[in-house]
């Protein structure tokens, strides 16, 4: 039991990690699907591969004992009298059919009680944004939705306590029917004298504990109908798709690129086109930056540059390399990008900087927070970089949070930096802060910036105005105003 407990527990850890690490390697498209959402994805890897464990530990091992044990007894019977034996042998055939139907069944319903049950995923989600919940009053709301998710679980669930009480009842039966089978089939062969009353007592016993072993298993059975429901959902996992990184991995980038006639359309739907025929360039140490209404697809760009998708046609040419021929570990090393909404990990603020910066010294990491104008508030906290930043940041604004992903940014070094509207979401002061943050981060190397704020773009080498996911204008901001375009219209709009 020992070993099997060891057992189990390692082969739970192992499948966690494995299917973690199949996730996190699984491109945008993936994500983007709704039965990859990540309350369902989180509850799959902590509920199934923990039924998992019922394969392996010691329920395994006792269901393997009283297997044995039954065939011990039946081989007896069979070799003593194996007319008699041939009697249990027949009841047992019949019940392990009724049994494997019951097992098909019950497997059946627990994966359908898998894909329709949304129970726990609501939990997580509500969990997960408990703030917004209270902010709004809306408690009771998600109360009853909760109830309702469970009331509509409720009629599959009765159905496999059904299959379980039948799997339990004939299981328990069976030392009962065996033993009738054996004494009352038997005994004529003893009033023939055929077979003596005690080796009639003998066989019947054999058979009994036969029937015995087969009501002992039981108590495993359900566990391993779970198990082995939970092994098609995780093995699901494995069986995804790899996206192959087989790209140039050397490459050293200047931050020049060249967009040429790009189309793009998400893979959810695929009818509407939001690039088309789009170009856009620069040279390197450039700063670009592209405006237009929202869902104009300005962001779509920048997640066409970091390859979280491939574009349908066109080229996206860096230094002359189709980006797609770049390994994407290369690529991504050699562009950073800065969001709306940053993104930080439990941890210190020197753990969220250096995430996966490899060997970067604390002088190089002092030099990035001076650049992202983090430096001052960072050393005047009493633990420093060493402060601890909470769940998703919480501990600090949402203009220290950006300029932490601003450094975080910066210490990689990056060829090419996006910006996306990375100052949309901060009032006023922390704006400004951040904005100088970024005009001596774009410094020295290439830059696209995606903003509403038009103030904040002027002095970019070229703005790019998008409009139904093409380039309608482009030019330098006065190039753009004496056109008295869409730009123009927007400039005067935010009376610039």
């Amino acid at each position: 039991y020992y070993y099997a407990g060891l057992c189990s527990e390692g082969a739970m850890v192992f499948i966690r990690q494995r299917v973690l690490g199949k996730i996190l390697h699984m491109n945008a498209e993936y994500f983007d699907q709704p039965e990859s959402s990540r309350a369902k994805i989180v509850n799959d890897i902590n509920q199934h591969s923990g039924a998992l464990i019922a394969a392996p530990d010691h329920r395994l091992v006792f269901f393997v004992c009283f297997s044995s044990s039954f065939f011990a007894c039946m081989s007896f019977a069979l070799v003593t009298k194996w007319e008699i034996g041939l009697m249990g042998l027949g009841a047992s055939i019949v019940l392990v059919v009724l049994l494997f139907g019951l097992f098909i069944l019950m497997t059946n319903l627990m994966e359908r009680e898998a894909r329709e049950s949304r129970t726990a995923e609501l939990a997580l989600e509500m969990f997960e944004n408990t703030r917004t919940i209270q902010i709004m009053a809306v408690e009771g709301y998600f109360e009853r939705k909760y109830e309702c998710s469970q009331q509509d679980a409720m009629p599959l669930r009765n159905k496999i306590v059904v299959v379980q009480l039948l799997i339990y009842a004939f299981t328990q039966s069976t030392s009962f029917i065996f033993g009738l089978i054996a004494f009352a089939g038997g005994a004529r062969f003893v009033f023939q004298g055929e077979l003596s009353p005690i080796a009639h007592y003998i066989i019947g016993l054999s058979i009994e504990f036969a029937g015995c072993c087969l009501s002992y298993i039981n108590p495993t059975f359900p566990d391993l109908v779970r198990a082995n429901t939970a092994a098609r959902i995780i093995y699901g996992y494995f069986d995804l798709p790899n996206e192959i990184d087989v790209g140039e991995d050397k490459v050293e980038l200047s931050g020049e690129f060249a967009v040429s006639n790009i189309e793009f359309a998400y893979p959810a739907r695929q009818d509407k086109k939001i690039i088309r025929q789009l170009c856009i360039s620069a040279s390197s140490g450039q700063r670009i930056a592209l405006v237009g209404a929202s869902g104009c697809g300005k962001s779509t760009i920048v997640a066409l540059f970091e390859r979280f998708y491939n574009q349908s046609n066109g080229i996206i040419a860096l230094d002359g390399f189709d980006h797609r021929k770049l390994s994407l570990r290369n690529l991504r090393k050699q562009i950073a990008l800065v969001e709306q909404e940053p993104v930080l990990f439990p941890g210190s603020i020197m753990e969220n900087i250096l995430l996966g910066c490899g060997k970067i010294s604390i002088e190089e990491v002092r030099d990035a927070s001076r650049m992202a104008n983090a430096a001052s508030f960072i050393e005047d906290l009493p633990e420093g970089y060493d402060t601890e930043v909470g769940s998703k940041g919480r501990s600090l604004s949402g203009g220290q949070k950006q300029r932490i992903a601003i450094a975080r940014a910066l210490v990689r070094k990056p060829k090419i930096l996006l910006l996306d509207e990375a100052t949309s979401a901060l009032d006023g002061e922390s704006e400004k802060v951040v904005q100088e943050a970024l005009s001596v981060a774009a410094q020295g190397r290439t830059s696209i910036a995606i903003t509403h704020r038009l103030s904040s773009i002027k002095d970019c080498s070229r703005i790019y105005f998008i409009g139904d996911g093409t380039v309608i204008e482009s030019g330098t901001h006065e190039e753009l105003i004496a056109s008295n375009g869409k730009y123009a219209s927007y400039v005067k709009a935010q009376s610039l």
